[in-house]
């Protein structure tokens, strides 16, 4: 990216050492901050690039961790189904009475 002074600096480098000094000194100094903005640009723009990628996942590693959510709130579903179901059944009198008819040891 080309960087331009303005030309009231080198009006002003132009009447304190000459013309061709002050040709050269202007392109030096354009030349130096063009290169330290493409320097820090380029730098700046790695940097962002690295911080994007360590706060973004990726698909793989969302769909394993989605994954492991889903089996462990099954897990939990279960259990949780398990403990109604033996909570229904040892606390309804008739519940037990049926399931004792079910495997034949009361008639």
């Amino acid at each position: 990216m080309p960087v331009r002074l303005p030309l009231e600096i080198y009006e002003t480098l132009e009447k304190a050492v000459g013309k061709e000094d002050a040709t050269a000194i202007v392109r030096s100094i354009e030349t130096v901050i063009s290169e330290a903005t493409d320097y820090k640009w380029a730098t700046t723009k790695e940097e962002l690039l690295d911080a994007m990628r360590k706060e973004f996942v990726t698909k793989d590693v969302f769909n394993e961790k989605i994954e492991n959510l889903k089996l462990s709130l099954d897990k939990k579903f279960t259990i949780l189904f398990l403990i109604l179901l033996f909570t229904i059944v040892i606390l309804n009198i008739n519940s037990l009475e049926f399931i004792a008819k079910l495997f034949g040891i009361l008639k």
